[in-house]
């Protein structure tokens, strides 16, 4: 016999060949356990080996208990967390929590949106600040500069030198108005 499991579903199947189940099982509120055997108990009514054997059962008494058989070990282990975990209500429970995740994605995108809004916008207000600033410090400069011509010529008035002292500071002004810009 050959099992699939589909959702919350079990197909069984005659054969590996079959394209049709033989039968269905409906795992919901199913319990699975291994069935463990001792000495002569190990072996079915057909004389197979009972080693790898499990159980589907129900809560109620009336509905039949079904017992499946694996290949070795792990494939037993394999079979029964695939059963157990093969609820529609486990499945409910997974994807309210797989919803809750994304919403507390989406909110941290939107909170990370926010952010990247915000900062945007403080760069842009220092951007702002920034020019203002360089345009009072040009303006201060240009007075500055305006202040220091009137201060050479009547320096140059009353010392009599026009040559030195203006071509002295004239470089300096020069020099500094290229560090400005």
């Amino acid at each position: 016999m050959v099992c699939q499991i589909f959702r919350n579903l079990l197909f069984y199947y005659d054969s590996e060949h079959c394209h049709r189940p033989s039968g269905i099982l409906l795992l919901e509120g199913c319990y699975c356990e291994r069935l463990i055997t001792t000495g002569s108990a190990s072996k079915t009514k057909d004389g197979s080996d009972r080693q790898y054997c499990f159980a589907i059962s129900y809560r109620k008494d009336n509905i039949r208990q079904y017992e499946l058989r694996a290949l070795n070990e792990m494939d037993c282990k394999n079979w029964i967390e695939a059963i157990r975990e093969a609820s529609f209500n486990k499945l409910l429970l997974q994807m309210a929590k797989l919803e809750q995740k994304h919403l507390h994605l989406l909110q941290i995108i939107e909170s990370e949106k926010t952010a990247k809004w915000q900062y945007t916008q403080q760069c842009d207000d220092f951007a702002s600040e920034i020019k203002k600033l360089r345009a009072e410090c040009l303006s201060t400069f240009t007075n500055d500069l305006e202040l220091m011509d009137l201060v050479l010529d009547l320096m140059n008035d009353r010392m009599g030198k026009k040559g030195t002292i203006t071509g002295f500071f004239v470089n300096l002004i020069g020099i500094q108005q290229q560090a400005v810009e």
